[in-house]
């Protein structure tokens, strides 16, 4: 099963058929990369739910989110998460 700390897996793990449960189904969108022909910036951002500007032209980083675990997805690079945290924060104030 896809970790879920991937922002597609959840469109993967949904794909995972369950007879006893019993949940929305969640369909990614977009179009699939070409292998021949990637995008640039992330190679998923096409399909991607949580897709960023910065997503579309930068590729990401390799980050460490376990003692075995990677992902290359700038939701984990530490400067960018502190954005997110702080617009959140600011749109929870301003309700």
């Amino acid at each position: 099963m896809p970790p879920a700390w991937l922002p597609g897996a959840t469109g993967f793990q949904d794909r995972i058929p369950d007879p006893k449960a019993k949940k929305d189904r969640i369909i990614l969108e977009g179009n699939i990369p070409s292998a021949l022909n990637p995008p640039s910036g992330c190679k998923f951002h096409t399909r991607c739910p949580k897709c960023m500007e910065r997503c579309k032209t930068e590729a990401p980083q390799k980050y460490q989110v376990g003692d075995d675990h990677f992902v290359y997805c700038h939701l984990y690079d530490t400067e960018e998460a502190k954005k997110n945290a702080k617009a959140a924060e600011n749109a929870v104030i301003h309700q």
